[in-house]
């Protein structure tokens, strides 16, 4: 096929450090896990691929038979790990486990609530001032974000 890479896969969209909107509606019980320190010390998406494979040989480790722990999705947003419980008692055993869970040398993790992640704000404003009337209106642009930093 042409456009198509030899090794016959297709090319993934350009990550932008946004969620999709499919991965922020989805159901489930979030249970943030974050570093102790938080939100000084972030974990990184290094650490985020760690903590994700703590939490399996965790499962690996609970017995065959009883309660078996469901995750729907896991991501790294904030500087924190997102994790996507399908039932109530995954996100009680995740949080009563994270203290002990040893994800890299020297993890402190715990998990918080989503409102201890930072929100972000968007704003726009309208600066007063003369009429300009040269320029471009690129350069205005320009000049209205120069304002703004």
């Amino acid at each position: 096929m042409e456009g198509t890479p030899e090794d016959g896969q297709a090319k993934r969209p350009k990550q932008t450090g946004q969620l999709s909107y499919a991965r922020v509606a989805q159901e489930g019980f979030r249970a943030p896990i974050v570093c102790e320190d938080y939100p000084e010390n972030q974990m990184s998406r290094e650490n985020f691929v760690d903590n994700q494979r703590a939490i399996g040989r965790l499962v690996d480790e609970l017995p065959e038979e009883g309660f078996t722990p469901r995750l729907a999705d896991s991501y790294w947003a904030k500087g924190a790990a997102i994790m996507v419980c399908q039932d109530e008692l995954t996100k009680d055993l995740l949080a009563a486990r994270i203290l002990t869970l040893e994800a890299w040398e020297g993890s402190r993790l715990r998990m918080v609530g989503l409102d201890a992640l930072p929100t972000y704000k968007s704003m726009v404003a309208w600066f007063l001032g003369p009429v300009d009337t040269g320029g471009s209106m690129s350069t205005r642009r320009g000049q209205m974000v120069y304002a703004l930093c």
